[in-house]
C-alpha cells in the first residue's frame, strides 16, 4: 500500500513530466482515498489545494510547487 510520502513523490515525478496540475490533483485524490485522505482544502487564488490525511500528513500545491508536511 502506498504512503502519503509515495503520493508526494508521484506528484513531483508527474510535475517533472509536465503533467498538468489538474491531472496530478485527480491522481492524488484517487490514490489518496486508498490511504485515508480526510480533507481537501482549496486555497485562495484558484489552482492551489491542500490534501490532509488521517495520519496528519499534508500534501500542498501552491499553484507552482508541491510541498509535504508531517504534523
Amino acid at each position: 500500500m502506498p504512503t502519503v510520502r509515495d503520493l508526494f513523490l508521484d506528484a513531483l515525478a508527474m510535475k517533472v513530466q509536465d503533467v498538468p496540475w489538474p491531472k496530478i490533483r485527480e491522481h492524488l485524490i484517487d490514490k489518496g482515498h486508498d490511504i485515508g485522505h480526510s480533507q481537501i482544502t482549496e486555497l485562495a487564488g484558484g489552482n492551489g489545494y491542500e490534501l490532509t490525511f488521517e495520519t496528519g500528513d499534508v500534501i500542498r500545491f501552491d499553484g507552482t510547487n508541491y510541498h509535504f508536511a508531517r504534523t
